[in-house]
């Protein structure tokens, strides 16, 4: 029997939790959270996003993205407004505030990701992008 710490998902967990104080260090001066990260970059790309289906994209719950979203809005950097056809759901939007933090986080993010693969070829970090890609589709 394998023990824990020889396995790929203790070490996969040990590179996450150091990725993640990285990525802290990187968004926190600018007033976010880890993983309101995540949520600023899926705005980024496509603004006007229901609450449920930016949860979906983030993987998380619906209640904690409403949670992650108030703090955005206190913030300064959402806004969320109710769809014009139905008043029922909810989409949210950047404020000018938000986009401005695009190519700083995203520099920031760059900066993570050069010291996190320091010493990889490019092969090497296509094939590892291409590993990860499979785990999270297992993992779907």
């Amino acid at each position: 029997m394998t023990s824990i710490q020889e396995t790929a998902g203790f070490h996969l967990a040990l590179v996450c939790r150091a990725r993640r104080n990285l990525i802290a260090s990187e968004v926190e001066p600018f007033g976010l959270y880890v993983g309101q990260d995540l949520i600023m970059v899926q705005l980024w790309a496509e603004e006007g996003l229901t609450q449920s289906h930016l949860a979906e994209r983030v993987g998380i719950d619906v209640s904690t993205m409403t949670k992650a979203l108030q703090r955005l809005e206190r913030s300064g950097l959402v806004e969320r407004r109710q769809d014009d056809r139905d008043t029922r759901v909810w989409r949210v939007f950047l404020t000018e505030q938000g986009r401005a933090l695009h190519p700083i986080i995203t520099e920031g993010w760059n900066q993570a990701e050069q010291q996190t693969f320091a010493g990889f070829t490019t092969d090497e970090y296509t094939l590892f992008c291409h590993f990860l890609q499979r785990i999270e589709e297992n993992l779907a």
